[in-house]
């Protein structure tokens, strides 16, 4: 059986569908307690507009930056934009996602075709679970739709996911439903049952401690019941692909080492009181592409860098020289080599 769903956005997608398996509407194939599982689902978006915050999923922006680094290969991703310009009515074009992720079982997200006469792209997943994860492959699908329709000059592209098995997660989905002060009570299903009790036990202070994440989910949604975020992060992809690139010679972090003698932990040391600022800009600079930056960067606190040198650094301008690192985008580079590192 093959379910449809037509939205606007993929805000009210991830809305309604979340209500759907609340109330019933979209009958599980499958459970294993804590997580129901529906197979075979299209859901179309009319207009790719990108209108879902994912910090109400309980994400933030290095998760988004986890995602794509895990699922864009930009040289690829390029190359499906390039095939994109000269595309002509009954010719489909592809872009495979590349296998970084640690799924044991395959990507999530496998890829996605399009095709004009009549506009439109298809993005695939092996499974999904709507509720967090769901954010940013629905995100990743309309900000790739936005990036179709500037460099095929068309004004609207909709487009369509087909996965292969929508899950709807009781425990993850929980901050979610809380943030949006969904009802849940007025439910009489397995799944409304089950989140109900969750809740119960989160508000008891009686989740279980068997799992760290659980825990941080309950911490979560009690957080968003006392006080909901005001902070945002709308997925957005790195790379203009209305324009025309040139891979450069990244510097690694191990060619660092190589050239001064020092150690991860050094480099960590000069990067470290840069990473808010790095995290908030640096997505504007992908692996060699379409370095965006501001041009008046902000100086932060001093510090020295304790390696081979006694420059303070002040400044990202000052990061590079003493790095002696080209430009901010090998800067970036490094430190989205040394990731949860820093």
């Amino acid at each position: 059986m093959i379910h449809h769903h037509e939205y606007k956005t993929i805000g009210e997608a991830i809305a309604t569908l979340s209500i759907s398996f609340l109330s019933g509407e979209i009958e599980p194939d499958g459970t294993d307690g804590n997580k129901f599982w529906s197979n075979n689902h299209l859901v179309v978006i009319q207009d790719p507009y990108v209108d879902q915050n994912i910090v109400e999923v309980g994400f933030t922006f290095r998760r988004w930056q986890k995602f794509i680094n895990e699922y864009i290969e930009p040289t690829e991703l390029a190359g499906f934009f390039e095939k994109a310009k000269k595309l002509s009515a009954g010719q489909e074009i592809s872009y495979v996602c590349p296998v970084k992720a640690d799924h044991s079982l395959g990507n999530c997200l496998i890829g996605v075709t399009a095709h004009v006469v009549p506009t439109s792209l298809t993005f695939f997943s092996r499974a999904s679970n709507l509720v967090p994860t769901g954010a940013l492959d629905l995100g990743f699908a309309a900000a790739l739709s936005n990036n179709f329709a500037r460099v095929t000059k068309f004004k609207n592209v909709p487009f369509i996911w087909h996965v292969s098995q929508l899950q709807f997660h009781t425990w993850s989905t929980i901050p979610y439903l809380v943030f949006h002060d969904f009802d849940f009570t007025k439910y009489d299903t397995p799944v409304a049952k089950v989140i109900l009790k969750h809740w119960t036990e989160i508000q008891a202070g009686k989740a279980p401690t068997t799992y760290k994440q659980i825990g941080r989910i309950a911490e979560r949604a009690l957080a968003y019941q006392a006080h909901k975020p005001t902070n945002t992060y709308f997925p957005e992809l790195p790379i203009n692909f209305t324009k025309s690139y040139v891979h450069s010679d990244i510097l690694t972090v191990e060619k660092l080492i190589a050239r001064f003698g020092v150690t991860r932990r050094d480099i960590r040391y000069i990067l470290r009181p840069f990473r808010d600022i790095l995290d908030s800009v640096g997505i504007r600079s992908f692996r060699g592409y379409d370095l965006v930056w501001p041009a008046d960067h902000p100086e932060v606190r001093v510090i020295e860098w304790s390696a081979k040198t006694e420059k303070k650094v002040t400044s990202l301008t000052t990061a590079l020289e003493v790095l002696q690192l080209k430009d901010l985008q090998a800067l970036r580079a490094v430190y989205d080599e040394l990731g949860e590192e820093i």
